[in-house]
């Protein structure tokens, strides 16, 4: 059986921000653009700013409504790649099959790594500290049988945790949670399951799949895959066979300011930019 590991870091940005400037430690604070634009995005919040109901993709405005103490720090994207390399390196201190997802995401494929480090939690707890001791962030780390299931380990527990699932927990840790938190459903298709009446994952397993393939297609044997915990993908290190990358962000609201449009494409710029450098890729100037 496959050993995999999903590596999430905890509130990247705000967490590189405190680890940088000591005084922040312990304390509300939010990665966001001009603050004195309150209609400004925010980029990612501290666990102590969550707290107050504080998550990425608000407007400062709101956010202050929320937590009148937040400290809004300008982001530093050339410091975060520095740090996300850095954890980069450490994943491939363990294993050479490590796919960037993000500029704060990973998956490794740790299956012939037992020898050296010990199982997958094992590899796991070691991954947390190096992290924490090395660069003083967290990170979440989602231990399983396939990509898929790792990733949505990585998000049971955070900060700073391991968390594991295995095949015979899918429909008693899976099924339950609602449809929207499957890997790949966003709001449009959260809208057409409820539509068919599919609330939860388990809803999604357990629908025929001849009524989800007549209905999207083959993204609805994708989903029913997923629902059931099936996923064969493998852990990709191999940049050769890549064909374009990209990187996604939810937003809980529309966004119609061009400000606030920017702040969002800027962030994804560098995730994107990043995973482009590692890979050697380069712009051909005419």
């Amino acid at each position: 059986m496959r050993n995999i590991l999903h590596v999430d870091l905890n509130a990247f940005y705000a967490s590189v921000e405190q680890a940088e400037d000591k005084s922040l430690q312990g304390r509300p604070i939010a990665v966001a653009g001009d603050k004195e634009k309150r209609t400004g995005i925010i980029l990612t919040a501290s666990y102590e700013a969550r707290k107050y109901g504080v998550k990425t993709g608000m407007t400062i405005g709101d956010s202050l409504k929320l937590c009148k103490d937040l400290i809004l720090v300008k982001p530093n994207f050339r410091k975060y790649v520095e740090y996300s390399n850095r954890v980069m390196d450490i994943l491939r201190s363990f294993t050479p099959d490590v796919e960037v997802f993000s500029i704060d995401e990973a998956w490794l494929d740790v299956s012939g790594c037992g020898g050296l480090f010990g199982d997958g939690v094992e590899i796991a707890d070691l991954i947390r500290r190096r992290i924490r001791e090395e660069l003083n962030i967290t990170a979440s780390v989602g231990v399983s049988y396939c990509k898929l299931m790792a990733k949505m380990a990585s998000d049971l527990k955070k900060p700073d945790a391991t968390s594991i699932i295995d095949e015979e927990d899918v429909q008693k840790v899976i099924w339950p949670m609602p449809v929207e938190e499957l890997f790949g459903v966003g709001r449009r298709m959260k809208k057409r399951l409820n539509d068919l009446g599919i609330f939860t994952i388990g809803d999604l397993a357990n629908t025929p799949l001849t009524l989800l393939t007549n209905r999207f297609g083959k993204v609805g044997r994708y989903y029913w895959n997923y629902a059931n915990g099936i996923d064969f993908s493998k852990v990709e290190s191999n940049y050769d066979c890549i064909k374009g990358v990209g990187n996604s962000i939810t937003t809980p609201k529309d966004l119609v300011d061009i400000n606030e449009v920017s702040e969002v494409f800027m962030v994804l710029a560098e995730s994107v930019g990043m995973r482009l450098r590692k890979m050697g890729f380069r712009r051909e100037c005419s």
